[in-house]
């Protein structure tokens, strides 16, 4: 060592890369990731994570978060039969329903979220059970 710092030069502060990221969905995760680990109350913050973690055709984490979702706001039932019915279409549209093994787990999972929210499935069409 001869007294000397080494200078590390960054490079140049590039707001356009910000602005416009390579890949967004990506980008997002990496935010939302280490949320999902902690005991997180806001249910908005659960919507952007169904909502992000759907383009990425990530069923079970899509799950995890109606589950969290329904347990916070269980009475938001618009928003429940909304986000509902978009798991419903992934699920039906993924190779995951093809595997045997995966899809057991997943049907499961999804039967039982249907009965926790009282949707009866008529057709493809998920509705929410009136209450009357």
């Amino acid at each position: 060592m001869d007294g000397e710092f080494d200078v590390f030069d960054p490079e140049p502060f590039d707001t356009q890369k910000l602005l416009k990221p390579e890949n967004p969905i990506e980008e997002a995760c990496k935010f939302i990731k280490p949320i999902l680990q902690m005991p997180c109350e806001d249910v908005d913050f659960w919507v952007i994570a169904f909502r992000v973690y759907s383009y990425k055709d990530k069923l079970l984490i899509m799950l995890k978060c109606l589950y969290k979702i329904f347990n916070l706001d269980p009475t938001n039932k618009q928003l429940l039969n909304e986000l509902f019915a978009k798991y419903k279409e992934k699920f039906e549209q993924s190779e995951a329903s093809k595997i045997k093994k995966t899809s057991n787990l997943l049907v499961d999972l999804t039967k039982a979220l249907e009965i926790k929210l009282g949707i009866n499935v008529e057709g493809n069409v998920p509705t929410l059970a009136r209450d009357d």
